[in-house]
């Protein structure tokens, strides 16, 4: 993604305190767009709070293409059950060679460092802090031999227990987190907990197996009673969930997939934004017509994080020293040119040609190129390889053995202007 750095100073002159095209996602807690501009979803909403209503606890899985907020949908959830529930404040980022353990330590760090913010860990029993600062000291001081990534560290050393890796078993982190629960829903007087996971995203068949391998590890953790765990993940993960029966079962019965906005709610986000945004005694004014959201909303399916990429870099590339507000040939130009400069002019005309086909759809595999390419897979996989390099293309998705690529959403950019690298392959191309 191309993406460019925006000065302040920008949307100062369009009456408001920050970008409102911004992509970052909305957060529990501080962040540049606050929680509360969260708007639309009203169905998916009400399907997770019927869930969370249901007591006990739950493992719910949430999907969808990269970019259509679904971080910042969990966290609004999470940030509307603050009270009631306990939940942390940052998310927390999976990765792939993660082990059980290290599942289980981020999780708890998690809790620590959200309750060492909130000032509250003078109600949790002593011997229980004491353990966890020397849980996260002895992993501080193995970090570059650990594959743990740890949210938060306990602060202080303590010399009442002696942690080492011989100590960190999986039984006795699962003793200690089912410990740190109960003082949570005891000290603390919250009736359950909501624990959020980001990043299940699958780039090849090496994350898809370690996923696996993991979830069957941490099957009976994540049944911990009272406990609400939320996955986030791409179109792939459920496919993977599901290949799972003893991991699929514990699962509410269907992931909850996000789709992407209408016109209409992009529209509705941004004004909601600008409205809490604006600088009081300035004239707020909006930065775009809206030919340009109906534009970049077709080529990009309603996609809001290449949406308002797209919007961020135009003003960007446009406004200096007093606001403009862009139509929709402007927009066209400025994105256009960005495309042909970065990716264009760095292809042949047989990359150019692979890029081209992969540009009519959402996204294609290497077998659908070599036939309406009429080349061999084989070759057609070195332009794949080459285009991926220069950071044109990127893998979507996984089905079996086959592997679906897709567009730089910055790529599509030349699909507001179809140039002359558009057009038949020919015989001279390959």
């Amino acid at each position: 993604m191309v993406e460019y750095e925006i000065d302040s100073s920008i949307w100062e002159l369009y009456g408001l305190s920050s970008n409102p095209f911004s992509t970052s996602p909305l957060l529990v807690s501080g962040g540049i767009i606050p929680i509360s501009s969260f708007y639309g979803r009203s169905e998916e909403l009400g399907t997770i709070k019927n869930i969370l209503r249901s007591t006990g606890g739950s493992r719910i899985l949430i999907s969808g293409e990269s970019g259509v907020g679904k971080t910042s949908f969990v966290n609004f959830v999470r940030w509307q059950a603050m009270g009631k529930y306990f939940t942390h404040y940052r998310e927390i980022a999976i990765q792939p060679e993660w082990t059980a353990n290290d599942f289980i330590l981020n999780t708890i760090s998690s809790f620590y460092s959200t309750i060492k913010l909130l000032h509250l860990e003078k109600k949790i029993d002593k011997n229980l802090l004491q353990r966890l600062d020397s849980i996260f000291n002895y992993v501080r001081s193995q970090i570059s031999g650990f594959s743990a990534s740890i949210a938060g560290f306990g602060g202080g050393r303590t010399k009442s227990t002696t942690i080492g890796m011989q100590t960190l078993t999986y039984d006795f982190l699962i003793e200690t987190f089912n410990i740190f629960v109960n003082e949570i829903r005891t000290k603390l007087g919250f009736g359950e907990i909501i624990v959020h996971y980001n990043n299940l995203e699958i780039y090849d068949d090496d994350d898809e197996k370690k996923y696996k391998l993991l979830f069957n590890k941490i099957r009976d953790f994540i049944q911990t009673p009272n406990i609400h765990f939320i996955f986030i993940g791409d179109m792939n993960i459920p496919t993977i969930i599901q290949s799972i029966p003893r991991v699929a079962q514990t699962f509410s019965e269907s992931s909850i997939t996000l789709e992407t906005f209408s016109e209409k709610d992009i529209k509705n986000i941004i004004e909601k934004r600008i409205e809490i945004l604006k600088i009081d005694k300035l004239k707020q004014t909006f930065p775009v017509e809206d030919s340009v959201i109906d534009i970049l909303h077709g080529i990009y399916d309603g996609n809001i994080r290449s949406i308002f990429n797209s919007l961020s870099t135009a003003v960007t590339m446009t406004v200096k020293q007093y606001p403009i507000k862009l139509n929709k040939n402007d927009v066209i130009e400025i994105l256009n040119n960005i495309a042909e400069r970065k990716f264009i002019k760095k292809l042949n005309n047989s990359e150019k040609t692979v890029l081209a086909d992969m540009l009519k759809k959402s996204e294609i595999t290497n077998m659908e190129l070599s036939k309406n390419l009429k080349i061999k897979p084989q070759n057609v996989s070195k332009y794949i390889n080459r285009l991926k390099e220069l950071n044109c293309i990127g893998l979507k998705r996984i089905d079996g053995t086959q592997k679906f690529y897709t567009v730089n959403p910055a790529v599509k950019w030349l699909l507001l202007k179809p140039s002359n690298f558009i057009r038949a392959p020919t015989k001279h191309d390959f």
